[in-house]
């Protein structure tokens, strides 16, 4: 029997402050759980994550100002765009359609304006979301 029934708890029982170290590696089946972990540790701390640049770089994390910006730009307001935000991040996709996004993402003329806009970025997230 393990002594810790999962990473979060193990991570909660920690003596150290784990994010006060440098990451070199991080294992891609708890990145998610650590990322969870990070955000509420920097939240907890009054702490701006973009400032652990270590963390923030091997965590996958990048400065989302320009997403809310977007978001917002659809109507919503800076809270309604950050728990949007918040939610689609949180979205976990099946490897084939992430590449597919992702290539779609990289034609450049595939949609008006130079590339897919906030809105179509959206409907895509809630196509796959839905099944």
């Amino acid at each position: 029997m393990p002594l810790y029934q999962s990473f979060k708890q193990a991570m909660n029982h920690s003596q150290i402050d784990v994010f006060s170290l440098r990451p070199i590696y991080i294992d891609p089946t708890i990145i998610n759980e650590l990322s969870d972990l990070f955000c509420a540790y920097c939240e907890g701390k009054g702490i701006d994550i973009l400032i652990k640049h270590e963390w923030t770089k091997a965590l996958g994390i990048h400065d989302l100002i320009a997403v809310y910006d977007d978001i917002e730009s659809l109507g919503l307001s800076k809270k309604d765009a950050f728990q949007l935000c918040e939610i689609m991040c949180k979205i976990h996709m099946d490897e084939k359609i992430e590449k597919e996004l992702e290539s779609i993402l990289e034609v450049p003329f595939l949609h008006e304006g130079g590339g897919p806009g906030t809105r179509e970025v959206l409907l895509m997230l809630a196509k796959q979301v839905q099944g």
